[in-house]
């Protein structure tokens, strides 16, 4: 089994939790790697409505990041994630940061929830290509790149889409 993709072995151990098969409060082991894992699986609510402290707290976090201060910004970002709640900018700013220090391991997950959850959304399908970049899978990168409206982008987006359309 350790040869299936992680998300699968995830997405198996999340079924036999709904089926009732293994309590939901319990760690449930898997095999990554050679190596048996425990793994919890915890439901999200995801915060789809403009919530202005939470808007306040990822403002924070991101001029936190911009003025060099990148662990406290990702200690405010991921406190937002710990009671089950998850704030959609939020959780793009922090898969961000996680990406721009190259733990790509860490931002997947948030970015697939994104995926999942706004399938559509230009800055979500942008920020995916650019993932699949950084993960040298250029044709995953592509499905996303394709996916997003330009239109839809803001403005200091939309360079940096034009410079990989282009470049």
């Amino acid at each position: 089994m350790s040869a299936l993709p992680v998300e699968l072995k995830a997405a198996a151990v999340e079924a036999v939790v709904k089926l009732g098969v293994h309590p939901p409060d319990q760690p449930a082991e898997i095999v990554h790697n050679g190596e048996r894992v425990r793994v919890q699986i915890r439901q999200m609510e995801l915060i789809t409505r403009e919530d202005p402290e939470l808007g306040r707290l990822t403002e924070k976090a991101t001029q936190l990041r911009d003025a060099g201060r990148r662990e406290e910004a990702k200690e405010i970002l991921e406190s937002m994630l710990v009671d089950g709640r998850a704030y959609p900018p939020a959780m793009l700013a922090l898969a961000n940061l996680y990406r721009s220090e190259g733990d790509l391991d860490r931002a997947h997950p948030l970015l697939e929830i994104l995926d999942h959850a706004f399938p559509d959304h230009p800055i979500v399908q942008f920020n995916l290509a650019g993932f699949w970049l950084q993960k040298a899978d250029p044709g995953r990168a592509l499905s996303h790149f394709r996916r997003v409206d330009r239109a839809a982008l803001p403005a200091e987006a939309r360079s940096r889409y034009d410079a990989l359309l282009g470049g």
